[in-house]
Order: C-alpha cells, then structure tokens, then sequence
C-alpha cells in the first residue's frame, strides 16, 4: 500500500508539473510596422521582426531583444514585408514552437529584395528545429519572395536521425532563384496549403519542390493540396539532363506521400522520382495519389540508379495531359499506374528496362499499368525500349483503355529480339485475343480500344495548347469504361532482378477504393480516375495524420 501511495504521489507531481509547464505557455507578437526589435514582444509591444531574423548583409542577427521561445510558445506574426533573412534555430526556437500569421491582415511577406546571401544561403532557414508549426491559415498567409537563392530550406540533424514534425501550411514561394522550397533529413513531416510560383525564372538550380538530394534523404511524410507551377520558361522546353525546373522533385527518401497536388507550366518535368549524387538511401515508396501534371515536358517520372532495395513507386488516380510524355520510367524502378490517365502527350508512356550489362546491370525494371486510359496521345500511347526479359519488361499490363487520336501507334516495342510494333487499325489494336499483342506477349485480353467502337465519353475533353487546365476526364452515363476495370489486391516488386508479390499497402488499397472525386467505386470499378458523376459521393474513411504519413 505504501509504494502504491508512493506512486500516486510522484504521478500527481507529474501531471501537475505538465499542467503548469502548459500554463506557461507564452504568446509573443510581431508587427513589421508598429513594432520595435527592443521590445518585449506583447501584444502591446510587439517585435518589429521574426527572432532570428538577419542583417541586410548577413553578417548577424540584428540589434533586438528577443527572447528563446520555448515548447509550446506562439508567435503570430501580423502582415507586412520583412525585408531579411529568417534563421529559425535552436538561438531562439526551442523543438514545439508555433509560429502563425495574424488572421486579421493580410499576408506576412518575408522578401529577400537587395540581401546579402552566402553560398547555399535560403531566406527561410529552419536548422534542426522539431516539432515546428508555421501556419498561415489561409491561402498565402505567409510568402516567401525573392531571394536569389533557396527560398524556404528545411535542414535536419542527419539521414540517420532526422528531425521530427516539420508542418508547414498556407505558405506561398514566389520567385525564388534556386529551389522554392528544400526538405531535407526531415522525417513525419506535412506540408498543406503550399503553392510555388516560379515566375518562369531561369538559370542556377530553379526549381519548385525538392525532398531530398545527396545525403539529404527524408522518410514518412506527407504533402497534399500543393501546387507548383512556372519553373523555367517556357513550358515543357527541359526535357531531360538536368535537374532544374522540376516541379516536385523526390530523391533519395522513403515513405513520402503527394496527395491532391499540381505541377504545370513547368519547363523540367511535373514530378520526377529518384536517385541523385552518392546514394545512401534507396528511393522507395513513394505515392502520389489524386494528383494532375500538364503542360510540363514530362508529366509523371521516376528512375533509379543501380542500388541495392526495393524501389516502388505508385501513382493511383493521376492525370498526365499535354506533356511532352505522360509518365517516364525506366532505369530498374518498380512502378504502378493504376486508375489513372495519359491524354494529349507526345508519349503516353516511356518505358526502359535495365542494361544486362554495365552500368546499371544489376536491377531489373518493372512497371504495371492497369485501370488506365491513353487517349489521344500524338506520337506513340506506350514505348518501350530494350526489353530483355520477363521481370525487365511492362507485361502486367490490362484492363486499359485505348483511345486513337493523331498516334501511328499504340504500344511500339522494341529490342535486339522483338520489333513489334502495335498498330491502331483494324486488325491491330490493343484488347482482343485474336491480335498479335495478346498472343505473343499474353496481356490486354480485357482492355478496350476505339477501333472497336468502345468510347470513354468524357464530359468535355478536347486538346489545347492552354497552360491552364480545362479539361474535364469525368465519365458520361454512357461511357464505355464503367465497370470495365479491375479489383487490385496484391502487386509485384523487383528486390534486385528477383520478383516478389505482395498484398497492397493499405494505404494504396484504400485510394483505390474511391475516384479523384471522392465517390466511392463500385465492383467492378471503371478504368480510369472517376466514377460516373451521377450520385452523391461517398468519402473515403476518416484517417489520421499519423496513419496517413507512415
């Protein structure tokens, strides 16, 4: 009885020690135009700028007297331009700190117009800080402008202990010369609410998002409502050999999750997933669900060095339209279109496989394509190139949908054995057991194809050179395409040149389970990203941040 009186004791003084410890917690103030550096920081003397803002010329903080906020402190930060560098470190942020932007103005712009940077430099620098929250609470709350370098940059401690809990929302980079925004050695991280506007800006490293680089891996987090648009100029003019004016950008990590983004007018490629530099961490598991690429040279991309690990990557309820090529992928990546659509591309889909000798000889390439639409694609809807075995090839491919627009053909093969290119006419187009594709290669036996008279009926879907997206790939009540797809529960993945078949992940299962507008599909669902629009949508189940970024 005494030890359990003991016990109660010491746990009183713990909860009443966290409760004080809660009711510590201080609010401070920022007002760029009413505000002193020399101040206190109350609501009635507040800052003039950020703790940890800079010099002009960046040769330290400037004269103030702030105060190290601790865990659980806030500070709203009222409307205006602050016109320095903002170092968010352990000088004066404890892990636990919320920054906000005061509702009641309008956006707190951070500009780096006429700052002295040092190589490397961003103008929004969050050093090793857990547990941050920088929230603008509406559309644009806070931007980041300017600066001549790296706009936002999120630094962690390494890729063997990364910092915990980045959360960045309602923020906007505008601008900035080199990446917009940089994520790295992060880990359970969420961005919501973020636009990159490039500005079509060119030259040095200009890009939007970027998670990841040479020892800069991340693992487990989430992005969604996201979009990033306008790196380079003009639109789709980068195709390939550099690494600039991507869109979203992803090496080197594992267990990030892109859901409901948007990559446009971008000169590089929409989304491009990978490896870069001397690896260390193998790129895998990587989603990205009910998202859109147009108008960017690559829609969708994803390639890997020669690594040991698995390396998938999953794309479910996306659109690729009016790229240079819908999705790109090649060099040894396990890869999963599903329930997703290649429209007005030069190339719906660009697949090769491994070399068997060299460079990259030693993992094999796998792609599965089913559920999905090629439509109207201008040069080929699928090429391949260099297929050289079973498990190097896209053979899991089904239960598609083939619809001819100005392309000479549908699937163009080709290696130093096969030379079998698959023609749209009559006697030559995917679905039908009778065709050459089905019998020499034993796929599409359940795909469609317009040749024979099978229309998808979108609502309103017709090619333009527009950068602005005005497409409509919603499905008639007459479609063709409802209930012509299939069930997915399992999917195979290279662990080197060996195959393995697996249950799905639960989170790629249940964003299957409904279409990019939320309604529920039906068994047997539709090929494609939606559901005939002609009912109430039922959403997907309720589930937490937590289970959503792990």
């Amino acid at each position: 009885m005494k030890k359990s009186l003991e016990y109660l004791l010491i746990l009183s003084c713990v909860v009443l020690l966290g409760i004080a410890q809660q009711s510590e917690a201080a609010i401070y103030y920022v007002d760029q135009s009413a505000g002193a550096d020399t101040n206190n920081g109350s609501q009635s003397t507040p800052w003039k700028n950020m703790p940890g803002s800079m010099q002009t010329n960046n040769s330290g903080y400037l004269a103030n007297n702030w105060v190290k906020l601790q865990t659980g402190d806030t500070l709203i930060v009222k409307a205006g331009t602050y016109n320095h560098r903002w170092v968010i470190n352990s000088t004066y942020y404890s892990s636990g700190v919320t920054v906000q932007r005061d509702t009641a103005s309008g956006s707190a712009i951070i500009d780096g117009t006429g700052l002295t940077f040092g190589s490397y430099d961003s103008l929004v620098f969050i050093d090793k800080v857990a547990d941050l929250t920088i929230d603008g609470l509406t559309a644009a709350g806070f931007t980041v402008q300017n600066s001549p370098m790296y706009g936002l940059r999120a630094w962690g401690n390494s890729e063997a202990i990364k910092t915990t809990g980045l959360k960045v929302y309602f923020l906007k980079a505008y601008n900035n010369g080199y990446q917009n925004i940089l994520v790295q050695k992060q880990q359970n991280f969420h961005f919501n609410n973020i636009e990159v506007n490039g500005n079509s800006k060119t030259g040095g490293y200009q890009g939007g998002f970027y998670f990841g680089d040479d020892g800069g891996g991340n693992d487990n987090g989430l992005v969604e409502n996201a979009t990033s648009h306008h790196n380079g100029s003009p639109p789709g003019s980068s195709p390939g050999g550099n690494n600039v004016y991507i869109g979203f950008w992803i090496t080197n990590s594992t267990n990030l999750t892109f859901k409901n983004c948007q990559a446009y007018a971008n000169a590089g490629r929409g989304f491009d997933i990978g490896t870069v530099g001397s690896v260390s961490t193998t790129t895998d598991n990587i989603k990205v669900f009910n998202s859109i690429s147009h108008n960017n040279s690559v829609g969708f991309g994803a390639n890997l060095e020669d690594i040991s690990g698995t390396a998938r990557v999953f794309f479910v309820n996306t659109i690729a339209t009016n790229n240079g090529m819908g999705y790109d992928i090649y060099n040894g990546i396990s890869a999963y279109i599903y329930n997703s659509i290649a429209a007005f591309n030069g190339t719906g889909f660009y697949g090769a496989s491994q070399e068997t000798t060299g460079a990259y000889a030693n993992r094999y390439y796998y792609a599965e394509i089913k559920n999905t639409i090629f439509y109207m694609n201008t040069t080929n809807d699928v090429e391949q190139f260099n297929i050289n075995s079973l498990y190097n090839s896209i053979i899991p491919m089904d239960y598609n949908y083939w619809g001819y627009g100005k392309q000479a053909k549908a699937v163009y093969w080709n290696d130093s054995t096969v030379y079998d290119p698959y023609f749209y006419n009559t006697s030559s187009a995917p679905g039908g057991t009778s065709r050459s594709w089905y019998t020499k290669h034993g796929q599409d036996a359940h795909s469609l194809n317009s040749i024979d008279g099978k229309l998808p009926q979108f609502v309103s879907a017709v090619s333009n050179s527009s950068q602005t997206y005005n497409y409509d790939f919603n499905l008639q009540s007459t479609s063709n395409l409802l209930g012509k797809g299939t069930q997915l529960t399992t999917y195979t993945y290279m662990n080197g040149k060996s195959p393995v078949t697996t249950t799905l992940p639960s989170d790629v299962a249940v964003a299957l389970t409904v279409d990019m507008n939320g309604y529920k599909r039906p068994t047997p669902m539709s090929i494609g990203p939606y559901e005939y629009a002609g009912t109430t949508p039922t959403p997907p189940p309720a589930r937490s941040l937590r289970e959503l970024i792990n």
